[in-house]
């Protein structure tokens, strides 16, 4: 789940491979993508968030680190 404060690493389409922070959450629970407001090098965008992952390399509460 994703969730505002976390940083997150788009792993597909357009800007793969850049991470950034989550700013906010959009259609959470809803009909259709969740899409995320990002932070990313200094810039806002929307990653719809299927094509996201947690950046385990900077933001991990998994619990297996």
């Amino acid at each position: 789940r994703m969730k505002v404060g976390k940083l997150v690493k788009k792993v597909a389409g357009r800007d793969k491979g850049k991470s950034g922070m989550v700013l906010e959450v959009f259609n959470e629970g809803g009909p259709g993508h969740e899409v995320m407001s990002v932070l990313v090098e200094g810039k806002i965008t929307n990653w719809p968030s299927h094509l996201t992952e947690i950046d385990h390399d900077k933001d991990c509460d998994c619990g297996k680190h």
